[in-house]
């Protein structure tokens, strides 16, 4: 309601936060009722209101204030136990650069290999893939883009398009690879159109209860014929 009376009273429009506090398997030991792998699929469909999902503590700060000095309703995907805080410095932009919807944590490492572009949401799902980045770059040269939210940045590449397609361009969309800890659509907008089934990977089931470790460990089991398929493709 307080949509549709922001978009047909705009002199009343409504700012507010909706807490989304069950995101992922991180919150597992409750089982699949508090999982929260698929509502992003409701609000990314609505509009009006858009989906914010920082990556650990410190862009929880700056997207917070972001929401709040926008006036804008949002979405506030957030996990309930201890995430990672990342480390800045080092090549790794401040955590400001969350507000942007996505930018380069990671840039390639110019070791001469084909270049992999990887755009990763939920800040377990980062600090996996940073931790498999070595092996990965055996065979190629690893861009790691985290994403805090798909709306913000179709944005910056309608009003900044040289800053986003330095994050991401049309040519590393061809053949980027996408990781969600939930529903894989909320990476689509990262992807060409018919490459969603072949480079976006996520839950599309509900899980058991668990610890995460235990629950991310489930999802690669379950996921190996996905996995298959996509590396045939």
């Amino acid at each position: 309601m307080g949509l549709i009376n922001s978009d047909v009273n705009p002199a009343a429009r409504a700012f507010f936060i909706l807490l989304a506090a069950h995101d992922g398997p991180e919150t597992g030991e409750d089982g699949p009722t508090h999982h929260g792998l698929f509502w992003m699929s409701l609000y990314t469909a609505y509009p009006g209101i858009k989906v914010y999902k920082p990556l650990d503590a410190n862009e929880a700060i700056e997207m917070l204030f972001h929401a709040a000095a926008r006036g804008e309703p949002v979405a506030f995907s957030v996990v309930r136990p201890n995430v990672p805080v990342f480390r800045r410095g080092n090549g790794v932009p401040p955590a400001r650069e969350a507000v942007n919807g996505a930018y380069v944590f990671k840039p390639y490492a110019g070791n001469g290999k084909r270049k992999l572009a990887l755009a990763v949401a939920g800040g377990q799902v980062l600090a996996n893939v940073l931790a498999a980045v070595p092996e990965f770059e055996r065979d190629a040269d690893i861009k790691v883009i985290a994403v805090t939210s798909p709306e913000l940045f179709e944005e910056l590449r309608a009003t900044d398009p040289s800053k986003a397609d330095a994050i991401l361009s049309d040519e590393e969309r061809a053949t980027l690879l996408a990781f969600h800890n939930g529903w894989r659509g909320f990476l689509y907008p990262f992807l060409m159109s018919g490459d969603y089934d072949r480079r976006s990977f996520g839950i599309d089931r509900f899980l058991r209860s668990g610890r995460p470790d235990e629950l991310y460990a489930a999802a690669a089991s379950i996921g190996r014929g996905f996995r298959r398929k996509s590396r045939r493709g």
